[in-house]
């Protein structure tokens, strides 16, 4: 609802944002049912109106088992949020959640293998340092979770953008 209520907001020009983000990441990601982690890198862009947010993300993640399986991970979102700073205003905790596309791929050998696309829903934590008004570092813990392939990452983050309003 909250979702509707924003994009409602933003198409019909009603609202301003006074703030921008965009974040590059990179972390390690794993799947719950088990298995190794493995290494992700991603972006993040979003936009800010007063403790609101609303925001892309994209991640892309792949390696190899034993020279001769490959797996990769592709996941795009669409976000909203909320955060929270310290008085100072040096420290912001995010919560986002929204809806995202996850396709997971395996391949083994030259001719068996699979992809799977699947509808999830992303929740993300973060907790930013923001020493400049245009510069923050920060972790991110983020999960997918979905009916095909729910995952977690950890990532760090570096952020550029206006991220401070007067």
């Amino acid at each position: 609802m909250f979702l509707l209520i924003c994009i409602n907001g933003e198409v019909n020009c009603q609202k301003k944002f006074n703030g921008y983000s965009i974040n590059p990441k990179l972390g390690v990601f794993g799947p719950f049912s088990g298995g190794g982690s493995a290494a992700i890198g991603g972006a993040e862009f979003y936009l800010i109106r007063n403790k609101l947010t609303l925001g892309l993300d994209f991640y892309h993640g792949m390696w190899n088992w034993n020279g001769d399986v490959e797996e990769s991970l592709n996941q795009f979102n669409f976000m909203d949020g909320i955060f929270f700073e310290t008085k100072s205003s040096v420290f912001r905790f995010l919560i986002q959640g929204g809806i995202g596309i996850l396709k997971s791929t395996y391949k083994s050998g030259q001719n068996e293998g699979w992809t799977k696309y699947t509808l999830g829903v992303p929740l993300d934590v973060e907790i930013k340092c923001i020493p400049t008004k245009y510069f923050s570092v920060g972790i991110d813990l983020q999960v997918n979770m979905n009916t095909e392939y729910p995952i977690y990452m950890i990532m760090a983050s570096v952020e550029f953008g206006k991220l401070k309003h007067p």
